[in-house]
């Protein structure tokens, strides 16, 4: 990231009670100022205490300085010298209404429990939207708190839920209330939907080559918003994250690769879930031959359940799921969106835009 993240323009933003004397402000001001290297110990030791979980120096710097589309935009409250504050923004490329465009992910907006109430999330948001930030489009997958808090100070407005889909294996004790025809019935319509199975066979995609770029530049027809998921996105975000254990699946005929999925399986208080964390098909065969070899993947790790969160406004793609024996509950991701230049016009701003997965968030 060289010596940091460019930013704000002059002298850094001050929040809405604070006053300045000469060149400096009072004591006790929160201001917003650019990443500095060296700042990484005080931003993981931030998450921990605002997230309840420890995040390792290599998954930071995976994230934040080593992604596909450059090092993220990141801006730290400052108070007194001492960061309480946090906002970054990963640069992606996507295409929108056909056309290349810089995508912005919000991710990891934080201030210490002691310095809310401060006007702290506005004076970040200021900040990154008054700098030279060069985005087309904003996106975010933020916490309830938030939500409120992107809205009023311009971050972008709830767009709505991304949806889920889960195919049940085993019958887990409960599948919730957003299942009311119950789990025997859920898991009937899992085995007779999927019959008979789509002819397409996917295997392993080893090869992360010219023919994932080639899928990559026609999703553009896919959707009027949708990030490129390219061969050296795929790496970055499915292979190279530490500690990943991700396997990305292919399909495909006519000379092409048809489509791919990433999967995986992981713990939860339920039991044993199969996870489908990224999805790019060009039919409804190719989504179904991807979404079967991951129900089969799944059943033969020990898996009660897989859960796919997928919004994809091709007609034919619901009917792919409900044909794989998949049901759809309502999802728990929120999705908030804004426009950052003309280019996009207010496409990302309406949820039928976007063509999203699990993987667009920051949470996989």
């Amino acid at each position: 990231m060289g010596d940091g993240v460019p930013g704000l323009a002059g002298r850094p933003a001050l929040t809405k009670t604070e006053t300045r004397t000469g060149d400096r402000a009072e004591v006790g001001a929160l201001r917003a100022r650019d990443y500095e290297r060296g700042d990484e110990a005080a931003i993981l030791q931030m998450f921990e205490r605002v997230h309840g979980r420890q995040r390792s120096p290599e998954e930071w710097r995976w994230q934040f300085l080593d992604g596909p589309g450059g090092p993220a935009v990141i801006y730290l409250l400052d108070h007194g010298g001492t960061p309480v504050g946090h906002l970054a923004h990963m640069p992606f490329a996507a295409w929108i209404d056909g056309r290349h465009a810089r995508l912005a992910l919000g991710c990891d907006t934080m201030i210490l429990p002691e310095h809310r109430g401060r006007g702290g999330v506005k004076t970040l948001l200021q900040a990154f939207l008054a700098g030279p930030h060069g985005f087309d489009a904003r996106l975010g997958f933020p916490t309830d708190r938030t939500i409120d808090l992107m809205r009023r100070h311009d971050g972008g407005s709830l767009l709505g839920l991304l949806p889920k889909w889960v195919r049940l294996l085993k019958g887990p004790r409960e599948l919730g209330a957003a299942a009311p025809l119950g789990t025997p019935v859920v898991k009937l319509h899992g085995r007779l939907a999927s019959l008979p199975s789509p002819r397409p066979e996917a295997t392993v995609l080893d090869d992360l080559g010219r023919d994932v770029d080639e899928l990559a530049a026609d999703s553009r027809a896919f959707a009027p918003c949708i990030r490129i998921r390219d061969a050296a996105y795929l790496r970055w975000r499915w292979q190279e994250r530490p500690g990943a254990q991700w396997t990305i699946l292919g399909v495909r005929g006519e000379g092409q690769l048809r489509g791919f999925a990433v999967t995986g399986v992981e713990g939860s208080p339920a039991g044993r879930r199969g996870r489908i964390v990224d999805l790019l098909a060009r039919d409804a065969e190719s989504l179904r031959a991807l979404l079967s070899e991951c129900v089969r993947r799944s059943g033969a790790s020990g898996c009660d359940r897989v859960v796919c969160e997928y919004r994809d406004p091709r007609p034919w793609a619901r009917r792919a799921f409900f044909r794989s024996g998949f049901v759809p509950l309502r999802g728990d991701l929120k999705v908030v969106g804004r426009a950052l230049s003309d280019l996009s016009g207010r496409l990302p701003e309406k949820l039928e835009s976007w063509y999203l997965t699990r993987g667009d968030s920051d949470l996989a």
